[in-house]
């Protein structure tokens, strides 16, 4: 079974602001989103998840946009303890927000390791301070 990944693609958009494409897959399913985000929301959400888990009832999200009609698009990144050993899981909740055929979602949880976990926090706080256009992680599943 093909690994389970996460990739985040930027483009300037305005002051602070990047037009982002995330991609999460697990195995055979996977899900991509685009969303506008504020630069300042996207470091806050790496900080937390390098120092993840802080306790068994930790959990850091990243939500961006709102799942309602009058929003165009949302994007749920939750990651949460699964159990005392080490194994967390990242819900991804996503949604397109058309109407009748043109809508979309998708709702899934990829399980990992938390150290995965802190290595997307550790990369996402590298790559937002860089040029670079594309952020991608390994989610591991020990």
């Amino acid at each position: 079974m093909e690994p389970a990944w996460i990739e985040f693609v930027k483009w300037p958009y305005e002051e602070h602001t990047w037009h982002l494409q995330v991609t999460v897959a697990d195995g055979g399913f996977g899900a991509r989103q685009e969303v506008y985000a504020d630069e300042a929301h996207l470091f806050e959400f790496a900080d937390a998840l390098v120092g993840f888990p802080r306790s068994l009832s930790d959990s850091v999200s990243l939500e961006i946009g709102k799942r309602d009609p009058k929003w165009a698009h949302w994007l749920l990144l939750h990651a949460h303890v699964v159990d005392g050993v080490g194994h967390a899981g990242l819900v991804v909740e996503t949604s397109a927000n058309g109407i009748g055929p043109h809508r979309r979602e998708a709702h899934f949880v990829v399980r990992c390791e938390a150290a995965s976990l802190n290595t997307l926090g550790s990369e996402l706080r590298k790559w937002l301070s860089s040029a670079d256009t594309a952020c991608r992680v390994e989610l591991k599943n020990g």
